[in-house]
């Protein structure tokens, strides 16, 4: 098992925060409804005056935004707990992988969102991940919070799913689902190849449900208790601080993101990088 050195511990735990810390700051500042205009809306309209949507009842662009920021600050609090996991007394050690992992199925869903051409395309998307996403609360029977501008509404997990399903009927759209392996896989692959984000994936699923062959990196024979092996915390803080990266460049563009906000944004990722020069993550060249 590799054990870091004190300070490069600190330096890679301390770029993983600042790089959270950054993206955040400029996820929410660009697609804050208040300060900057709607990605997908059309030029010199009100987004407010978009005609509505069928199944939420807001606008195209607006569903859009909310639905990206939200799942951005899903992703992002994942990464904050694998650094808090990470630095806790106790020396977590598989539950990094499943946290990784999560993180990285909810970055993928913000990326496809994100990189939608048109709103007819995000719009097929969210809906997509939507429709989807009410599986198991149908089969449960579970009631679902529905909000909208003017209102916030409870029903059925049933009728909102069925709702978006006429919705997409009624128009012709083709509803795709968008797994979790699929959507983590899709962000890796932004700094991985296709056949890598595959191996990652799996490997972090493995450790997360606890395979013999997996867990076993992390099992000291000796002492017959599970430990940290840092060479997994290294890999899967650059699996996390890149996707960060990709997610958020995607939005700041997308978004047209203040220049001093992406200014900003670059620099902390510049001195991060600079903080991980000791380490150099599996299959490149350099941090990030």
């Amino acid at each position: 098992m590799l054990t870091m050195l004190s300070k490069d511990r600190t330096a890679l735990l301390g770029s993983l925060l600042q790089v959270q810390r950054a993206a955040q700051t400029l996820i929410l500042a660009s697609t804050d409804e208040q300060q900057r205009a709607a990605a997908w809306s059309t030029p010199g309209v009100d987004p407010s005056h978009e005609p509505r949507i069928g199944w939420n009842a807001n606008p195209p662009s607006e569903s859009a935004r909310v639905a990206i920021r939200r799942g951005a600050q899903v992703s992002l609090e994942h990464l904050e707990a694998l650094f808090v996991l990470a630095r806790h007394k106790s020396g977590f050690s598989v539950a990094l992988a499943a946290v990784t992992r999560a993180a990285l199925e909810a970055f993928g869903r913000v990326l496809w969102l994100v990189e939608a051409d048109s709103t007819e395309e995000v719009l097929r998307r969210l809906a997509s991940l939507e429709f989807y996403d009410l599986k198991f609360p149908v089969r449960n029977g579970k009631t679902v919070t529905r909000f909208s501008r003017v209102h916030r509404s409870e029903g059925t997990a049933e009728d909102y799913k069925q709702s978006i399903g006429a919705w997409a009927e009624q128009r012709g759209v083709k509803l795709e689902e968008l797994g979790p392996g699929v959507a983590a896989k899709l962000v890796l692959s932004r700094s991985h190849s296709k056949s890598q984000s595959g191996i990652i994936y799996s490997d972090l699923s493995a450790v997360a449900h606890g395979q013999g062959g997996a867990t076993a990196n992390f099992y000291d024979y000796k002492t017959r208790t599970l430990r940290l092996d840092e060479q997994q915390l290294i890999e899967y803080s650059f699996y996390l601080i890149e996707a960060a990266r990709v997610v958020t460049d995607a939005i700041a563009e997308r978004f047209r993101a203040d220049p001093v906000d992406t200014e900003t944004w670059a620099a902390v990722n510049r001195l991060a990088d600079g903080h991980l020069d000791f380490i150099r993550p599996p299959g490149k060249t350099q941090a990030g």
